[in-house]
């Protein structure tokens, strides 16, 4: 019986996917990445940790290049014991790549402050303040000439995290052109 319901869920998920990548071509999204497009974004990751959501920006100084900051707050259950930061990451966009009128593929570098608090059981706590950089990639497609859905992986380093000095993320982000 669960072997029946998988297979409901796959070939639902597929169709999803299928009849996305058979109307990239059919989006009549214009000017989805311009010179001094400015979109506010709207994000959520899964981590190692446990989750991260955050608000932010994005600026785009050529067609293909864009500036980006974004405020973030992570929660989590690491090891039995309760974990939460709050998190600026700044950097830049770059996209070398249209797949289609609205499709595009986006690589990331960015920097990274965060102060992080972990407390176990028993109440004993640490914090600190961590500093690093992450980069990865993302596959971005406009619903319409203002909306954009991007999902993201990035893979952060950092100098003193409190728990280990590396981090990775897979998300969704929407992006709402403002201007």
């Amino acid at each position: 019986m669960l072997y029946l319901y998988a297979m409901k869920v796959n070939a639902g998920l597929m169709a999803i996917i299928l009849s996305i990548l058979f109307n990239i071509n059919n989006s009549y999204s214009q000017y989805t990445h311009y010179e001094g497009q400015t979109q506010a974004t709207i994000s959520g990751s899964k981590t190692d940790i446990g989750f991260l959501g955050g608000i932010g920006a994005q600026y785009y100084t050529t067609d293909f290049i864009s500036l980006q900051f974004n405020l973030g707050y992570e929660w989590g259950r690491p090891h039995q014991a309760y974990y939460k930061a709050y998190n600026l990451d700044f950097g830049m966009t770059y996209t070398p790549v249209e797949l289609g009128r609205s499709f595009y593929l986006n690589l990331k570098a960015l920097g990274s402050v965060a102060t992080q608090k972990i407390t176990d059981n028993v109440l004993i706590s640490a914090s600190t303040f961590n500093y690093g950089g992450k980069i990865g990639g993302g596959l971005e497609y406009y619903l319409d000439d203002r909306t954009a859905l991007e999902f993201s992986g990035l893979q952060g380093f950092y100098a003193k995290k409190t728990l280990g000095q590396k981090q990775y993320e897979v998300g969704l982000t929407i992006k709402i052109n403002i201007n």
